[in-house]
């Protein structure tokens, strides 16, 4: 792991703040969870099929087909709890829950423009499975990049590609229970400025998904570079310039943040649940 990686991995494990785009979020696969207390999984799209599993609250599966049949039911595959083989089959789509959405976006690459599909976690934009156990998290993401502990909290941590940015992502557990998550953007721009213009891509995602912030600030530490926005962006990397966006939904805490110092620039999505 090179210096820059290994400070970012420290300062998310020092820090657990306020401020968790999602998405800006990751693709995991088409990810369900089931919802209900017990769910049966049939051998056709028909209630009176055969039943071939019996699945419990919490159980992952995987979404097979974005058709839905008879109207009512999702085709799924999932690993069998009692043989340990995967097998496929049909369960209610009222027994489950997506733990993925799909959003399309405007990438930026220099002059050009392009149309992205981003899959989206749940875990992070909604927050609808806080409080589920490092196990849980395990199934949907796979095995992690990086474990750690600091500040009584278990950090799971995982390296993605989101915006087609390489990004650190630390998952927070206190007594196996999630409460919270950080997106950690690592590329360093050369023209410090389109920093800027990815925290305003990132920030228009979360208006149209959360509405406008109740906290929008630009603040500055040192006004030597205010008046000539082109220096903007090495006024942040300087630490003399700061911008933070705030939403707080009945659920979810999230807090985008462009800062910097020392010539480095960060841009984080900190999400945790609403006390």
């Amino acid at each position: 792991m090179n210096r820059r990686h290994g400070r970012i991995w420290g300062f998310v494990c020092l820090i657990f703040c306020l401020i968790s785009f999602s998405s800006l979020i990751f693709s995991a696969g088409k990810k369900l969870i089931v919802v209900a207390d017990k769910a049966q999984i049939y051998l056709e799209p028909d209630q009176k099929s055969r039943v071939i599993e019996t699945l419990n609250k919490g159980d992952i599966l995987t979404l097979s087909s974005e058709r839905k049949f008879r109207r009512i039911f999702n085709y799924v595959y999932f690993t069998s709890q009692n043989t340990g083989c995967t097998k496929s089959g049909y369960i209610l789509e009222s027994l489950v829950d997506k733990l993925f959405s799909v959003t399309k976006v405007i990438t930026i690459q220099g002059d050009s423009t392009k149309n992205t599909k981003i899959i989206r976690s749940k875990v992070f934009l909604d927050a609808t499975e806080w409080g589920m156990s490092s196990n849980q998290l395990k199934r949907i993401e796979g095995q992690p990049a990086h474990l750690g502990e600091s500040q009584g909290y278990q950090i799971i941590g995982y390296q993605k590609e989101i915006l087609e940015r390489d990004c650190l992502i630390g998952f927070y557990f206190s007594n196996d229970r999630l409460k919270g998550a950080k997106l950690s953007f690592l590329e360093q721009h050369t023209n410090k400025n389109q920093n800027i213009a990815d925290f305003k891509r990132i920030k228009d995602l979360m208006v149209q998904k959360y509405g406008r912030p109740i906290e929008d600030k630009i603040s500055w530490e040192d006004v030597t570079h205010k008046e000539n926005i082109s220096e903007w962006g090495n006024a942040i990397g300087m630490g003399h310039l700061e911008y933070v966006s705030r939403w707080s939904t009945r659920k979810t805490e999230v807090l985008l943040r462009l800062f910097g110092g020392e010539d480095e620039i960060s841009l984080e999505v900190t999400y945790k649940p609403t006390l």
